[in-house]
């Protein structure tokens, strides 16, 4: 139940982390539903120590867990939330000089996927130059960029959370993707 309110690749990634916690509960004989704030704890060590896993990483595999026993406990399934008080590494987000790719390392990529192939180049391209989430630039059909609206053609696509977006076309992208499209009116 908890998850019903959730779609697509956040469904997939919450389902995915709530049964890495789920499975790590069985392999230690902890019923999920009686688990304490220790045992969160001793997960979240386990994520970060033995696993490997950054912080970030450790922090988005909490959110479904959190997320399930904040649930419980609202439903009243539960009687204490024992992922409510857990005390998860600090997550730091200082200043850093990064603020995306230089001229450089945009063409460095752009060229890399030109020596590949046309379709890899018309993803790179979505990706650099129109800053398409991975999943959006690989949903892209060429039906998707076929319409022109007030003489600019866009790119019609399913956005973050299932919204729908246009965005108009700069040309060397269109470019890219009508050579990908090698004359084809439809598919990927």
């Amino acid at each position: 139940a908890f998850l019903l309110p959730y779609a697509n690749d956040t469904l997939l990634a919450y389902r995915y982390q709530l049964d890495r916690w789920l499975r790590w509960c069985a392999d230690r004989a902890i019923e999920p539903l009686e688990a304490r704030r220790t045992d969160v704890e001793t997960y979240i060590k386990y994520l970060h120590e033995e696993v490997g896993h950054k912080i970030s990483s450790v922090h988005a595999a909490l959110v479904p867990v959190r997320g399930f026993y904040r649930y419980a406990f609202n439903e009243e399934i539960i009687s204490r939330d024992p992922a409510a008080m857990a005390r998860r590494p600090r997550l730091t987000r200082g200043v850093t000089d990064t603020i995306g790719l230089d001229r450089d390392q945009m063409r460095a990529i752009l060229d890399a996927a030109s020596e590949r192939s046309g379709r890899d180049q018309a993803v790179a391209y979505l990706l650099t130059c129109m800053a398409l989430r991975s999943s959006e630039a690989c949903s892209i059909q060429v039906e998707s960029y076929q319409q022109a609206v007030r003489g600019h053609r866009v790119l019609c696509f399913t956005g973050k959370g299932s919204v729908p977006a246009r965005m108009p076309i700069p040309v060397p992208v269109l470019r890219a993707l009508d050579a990908a499209a090698d004359g084809r009116t439809h598919g990927q």
